[in-house]
Parts: C-alpha cells; structure tokens; sequence
C-alpha cells in the first residue's frame, strides 16, 4: 500500500457528512427565520405604536364626553397610565411652515422636552425598518421622551399625536426579539430534524454506503462479497451504484485475467528451460537432415530448420506479453513474401490439405520492423482460420492499393465469427475456439502497433472474414 493511500483517514464525527449536513441546516434556516424576523420586528412596533395612539383616542373621547370636556388629575392619571402613554394632543391643519394648531388633550409636556419625533400618517417600508432598528439600537435605562403621529379613525378630522416614554416599547420590542428567537430556534432544530433525517436517508446513508465500499474495494479488490446491495432507485444515486457495482466487477475481471497470466507466466518459465534444451536437440538432427540425399527432404528441410530457429527464439521471448510490453528487438528490411510462405508451410499448406492457401504479395514488397514477430501476426490470423475451416475452404491475403499506407487483407470463406465475442475480438481470453486462448489476436494487436501499425476486423459474416493489417510506408 502506497504512503498516499495509507496517509487516507476515514471521516470523524466532526467532520462527516451527516454532520456538516445538520449543521448546515440549522444555519440556513436561521438565517431563513432572521430575514422574517427583520420586517416583522418592524411591523410589531408599528401595531404597537398604532394600538396606542388607538388608546390615546378613546382617551380623547372621554374628554370629549365630558361636561366642560377637562377632567381631574386622578382620572387623566389613570387614562395615561392605562394608555401608557404621557400626553395626547390634536394637531389641526398647517397655516403655515411655521405655524401648527396643537391642542393638548391629555396631559402637557413642553415641546422642548420631546427628543425624537416619529409620523405613522404615510411611512415607508424602508423608514419602518429604519427606526425600528434605531429603537432597538438604544441603550438602557432610557427615558427619552418621544413623539408619535397619525390619523385618526377620520382622516379629515385632525391629527392625533401622542407622547411617551420609549423604554416601555424599547422593553416590549426586546422582549418580542427573545420570544422570537426561541420560536425560531425551536422552529430551526424541527425543521433540521426533518430535513437532515430525509437528506440522511437518501443521500447521506447512500453515499456513505458507496465510500466504504470503495474503502472495501482498495483493501481488498479480489473480494467478491457484494458490499453495494443493488437498490430500486432511479435516481442518479442509484445510477451510482450500479455503475460502481459494475465497475468494480469489470476490475475483479481484469484482475483475474491478469493473475491467470501471472500464473500462465510463472508456468512457462518453469518448462521454458526444459523445452529449450529439447529444441535444442531437435536442431542438431535437423542439421543432419540437409546432409541426406532426398530430393523432399532436402526441399522441406529448410523450412524444418527455420522452424526449429524460430521455435527457440519464441522461448527465450514467451514472457514478455505476461511481463512487459511487446516491442520489436530488430528493426530492419524484409520481403514479406518470403515469410507468407512459411507461415503457408508451417501450416500444412505443402501438404495435401482440404484448405486451399494462396496469396498476391510481389516479391518486391518491403516492411520495416522484426520479421519474426511479423510472421506470428499472419500465423494466429491464418491459424485461426484454418481451425474454422475444418472441413476445406480458402484462405486468401492480397495487397490493396493505398498512397499512405501498406495495407494488407486476409480473409477466409469460414462461416464468421461469432457476435457474442466481436466487441472483445482483441482482448485476452475472449476465443470461441475450445482449443484456443484467445490471446493470438491480442498479441498479434500489440505487434502491429508497436511497428506502427494496426489490425482490425474488416467484416464477418456467413461467407467468411476479412482482416485489414496495415503498415507504415517504407522510406528509401
């Protein structure tokens, strides 16, 4: 395990999901519940105010009801008080800028002693806000007088202005703020409580779920216990999990592939040294056989020997598709006539065989690269035909005309290849023949593109399948 991966530290309680989530919340609604409260503490002080002055005029209705409309001291103590309230006065029209009818109703204060003067006759939305944030603002104890006016029930009829002392509604405003608050925090912890154990059920769990499976996964990969249940959701969580599920199946795949090759390797390198010594053998009768006089023999022995020379070079280089990438060892110029027919050769194609060989490649024609790992390209192309051509047929490879390129096909008359392993004709392990590994065409793809190259299917169907092999042209 690398120093990054072990360096990893799982969530704490702090700073998990589930908790960021809660604390996110709160705040949000808070916050939510502090926009509201601005317009309402707002509009609390103006229904404060206004059921005041709403007092303040029964009050001036009783003076109005009475005989010589005065009262006494008690009884205009006791309407103030009950209005909590100072003084009441009446303000008529305006003569002039300078001149404003005032009629003390209910009490007398001198106009020197009122500090802050508030009217209620048309305000703003903006100047409620306003001064509601400078009542709020004031420091106590206080006892600053202050001025309210407004119309009445009639508005044709005069003003009705109303002194008090502000500490009483700087008090109730306060008071109103607390109990404000706690409904709101109460408000806050139900309404995170709800939504935290909705979001928790559908995303935080889930999500949760999918990390420790990862978790799972990069301890230890080769572990098939299904750690995501597969869940009826149509949502994009739930499109997560399958594609994870699905991913780390494909992963578990490769890997395995990778460890049958690791194996497959392992295992070649073990018989690797006793074969080499049995070809070894074999080449030293080979030798002889160029020394028998037999017109057949003397014809056929050397393609033996090249066999037996290529067979011995393909030991000491087995490993390295299970081991290392696939690079060509000698890059030079070479005919490929000559090394189509020895793959015809080394295929049976002197012999009397139900498969008919031919090939269109001049003489003339060069490649640049390793001639021996060219030969294994057309060898598992041509096998692989000739294994589906059981019971006769033709295998064909021409050379098509191209300005960029050399391109060459190869096609046989078998009955195709199967659709179930198309899409995954040059990956390892994906063969239809019982006999085969299907890792022929997947070596022969990585020879092709380290020579600059490519191979592909070029079609397949029931008369038979065409493979394209390109390559680079030969400068000089």
């Amino acid at each position: 395990m690398s120093q990054a991966t072990k360096n990893i530290k799982a969530p704490t309680a702090k700073t998990s999901l589930s908790t960021r989530l809660l604390y996110l919340t709160i705040s949000f609604v808070m916050l939510a519940q502090l926009l509201i409260f601005i317009p309402s503490i707002s509009n609390y002080r103006k229904t404060w105010l206004e059921e005041h002055l709403a007092a303040a005029h029964i009050a001036s209705l009783a003076v109005k009801a009475s005989p010589h409309k005065e009262l006494g001291d008690m009884l205009t103590n006791e309407l103030l008080e009950t209005a909590e309230i100072v003084a009441v006065r009446h303000i008529g029209a305006q003569n002039s800028s300078q001149d404003l009818n005032i009629r003390p109703i209910l009490g007398e204060i001198p106009e020197s002693k009122i500090e802050e003067f508030y009217d209620l006759s048309n305000p703003s939305f903006w100047q409620l806000l306003k001064d509601a944030a400078r009542t709020l603002a004031h420091t106590h104890p206080h006892k600053k007088l202050v001025s309210v006016t407004a119309f009445g029930a009639d508005t044709s009829a005069p003003k009705i202005q109303i002194i008090f002392n502000e500490e009483r509604l700087c008090h109730d405003m306060w008071h109103y703020s607390w109990n404000s608050f706690l409904l709101s925090l109460f408000i806050s912890l139900i309404t995170a409580g709800v939504i935290y154990f909705a979001l928790n059920h559908l995303f935080v769990k889930p999500v949760q779920t999918i990390t420790q499976s990862l978790i799972n996964f990069r301890e230890k990969p080769e572990d098939q216990t299904p750690s995501v249940q597969k869940k009826n959701r149509s949502d994009e969580i739930g499109l997560v999990m399958s594609e994870m599920k699905i991913m780390q199946d494909k992963i578990r795949q490769a890997l395995n592939q990778k460890n049958h090759l690791a194996h497959l390797g392992e295992a070649v390198s073990k018989i690797n040294h006793d074969l080499r010594n049995m070809l070894s053998s074999a080449q030293l009768v080979s030798d002889h056989l160029i020394k028998i006089d037999d017109p057949e023999v003397k014809k056929l022995a050397p393609y033996f020997i090249s066999a037996i020379d290529r067979a011995i070079r393909l030991c000491n280089t087995t490993l390295e598709y299970s081991s290392a990438e696939i690079k060509p060892s000698q890059f030079k110029k070479f005919s490929l006539k000559p090394v189509i027919e020895d793959v015809y050769i080394s295929l049976g194609a002197a012999e009397d065989s139900p498969v008919n060989f031919t090939h269109h490649i001049p003489q003339e024609l060069k490649l640049q690269g390793d001639a021996d790992q060219i030969f294994r390209v057309f060898m598992n192309l041509c096998r692989n035909a000739l294994q589906a051509l059981k019971t006769g047929g033709e295998i064909i490879i021409e050379l098509k005309e191209d300005p960029e390129k050399i391109l060459i096909i190869m096609k046989d008359t078998a009955g195709g290849i199967p659709k179930n392993i198309l899409k995954d004709l040059f990956k390892p392990f994906s063969s239809s023949a019982k006999e085969g590994t299907g890792l022929g065409l997947a070596i022969s793809k990585e020879i092709m593109q380290a020579h600059g190259g490519d191979i592909r299917l070029l079609s397949s169907t029931e008369k038979g399948t065409a493979f394209l092999i390109a390559f680079p042209k030969v400068s000089g």
